[in-house]
């Protein structure tokens, strides 16, 4: 394009010259012509000044010429600016990508090494819980005269035992217990820390599933029991979830003081089932007699246990009746166990109730 336009102003120009010769030469032909006195030639020749013709055709051919390339330079330069305003545009598209994933980059960066803290919080809340436990006081039973305690509980079973022991001993939340103070400072501290960090609100929210995701279900209730007049810590759990999840769960069978849990219910059946064992042993032992004191039981306690032995038919000609010091003696001459008790036996020493 640059070529072709240089072309026609050199055709140009040449054209303005060739235009001022011609004229020139006709002129000079024309005078020559005109007359045969070369008196009048030279007067005529004087009268048109042809040399000045000649040379003010070229001035106004340059003159022209000189006018071609000033409008090409203003063309050229107006695409020169053009190219410069392209390649302004592109460079600040550049850079406003090249920002932009600068700016992805630090937001995933944040957020990874937010991700590596909240885990290794959680890492150390499920260590605490894992490694706490807790033996429950009393009597399990008794193997001849020997008592048997209870089995030392671990683990989360552990902390909702120690939880309703010490709301019914105390008749009070166990708040500022050693092991809830660690548990509430450790969870509340990861959740706050989420709640603060440089990440946006969905990223945020994903981590709090995660820690909701490694938080058990007695955990949440725990946490809401303990927890029910801080306010601020009951719209820190809301913001992020954990308050549709404590709704749902079914607690309408719990007071705000005490928790039951899987656990707790197998705890208890194992622990009936190890006094109807200690129970009908004594029976098949043939000991004269035996009272609710060698079990370890409360007087009312131990006749319930006495009616459940009964109503299933595991000892036959069974009776007892309370005495004045509310002590019930079971004399066990004319005792049997029937095929139940016997079954009983054997299924429970088989490890299979």
């Amino acid at each position: 394009m640059k070529v072709e336009k240089e072309k026609q102003s050199k055709w140009s120009f040449l054209l303005v010259l060739i235009v001022v010769a011609i004229i020139w030469c006709v002129a000079g032909i024309v005078l020559y012509f005109s007359t045969d006195n070369w008196a009048d030639r030279g007067t005529f020749g004087d009268m048109f000044g042809s040399v000045n013709v000649l040379f003010s055709g070229l001035a106004f051919a340059a003159v022209v010429y000189t006018i071609q390339l000033q409008r090409q330079d203003l063309e050229l330069q107006r695409e020169v600016q053009k190219i410069q305003i392209q390649d302004l545009k592109m460079q600040a598209e550049a850079t406003k990508k090249s920002a932009e994933q600068l700016e992805t980059q630090q937001q995933l960066l944040n957020f990874q090494v937010t991700q590596d803290t909240v885990l290794n919080l959680i890492s150390i809340k499920d260590q605490l819980v894992n490694d706490f436990s807790w033996r429950p006081d009393g009597i399990k039973g008794f193997v001849g005269k020997r008592p048997v305690l209870y089995e030392e509980l671990v683990g989360i079973e552990a902390v909702v035992g120690y939880y309703n022991d010490s709301v019914k001993m105390e008749q009070k939340k166990p708040v500022y217990k050693p092991f809830f103070v660690s548990y509430h400072r450790i969870f509340f501290y990861t959740l706050q820390f989420i709640d603060q960090s440089n990440i946006d609100n969905k990223q945020k929210q994903v981590l709090a599933d995660v820690l909701s995701i490694k938080t058990s279900d007695n955990e949440i209730l725990i946490l809401y029991n303990l927890n029910n007049e801080q306010q601020m810590r009951l719209m820190l759990l809301k913001k992020y979830g954990f308050y549709d999840r404590y709704k749902e769960m079914d607690h309408s069978n719990k007071t705000d003081s005490e928790l039951s849990s899987e656990a707790d219910i197998k705890e208890d059946k194992r622990r009936k089932i190890d006094i109807i064992y200690n129970i009908l042993k004594l029976v098949e032992s043939k000991k004269e007699r035996f009272t609710h004191i060698e079990l370890g039981l409360d007087f009312d306690e131990f006749l319930e246990y006495m009616k459940d032995v009964k109503s299933k038919e595991l000892v036959n000609n069974i009776s007892f009746l309370p005495n004045e010091d509310r002590a019930t003696t079971v004399f066990t001459n004319n005792l049997s166990l029937t095929d139940n008790g016997k079954d009983f036996i054997k299924l429970k020493e088989g490890g299979k109730t």
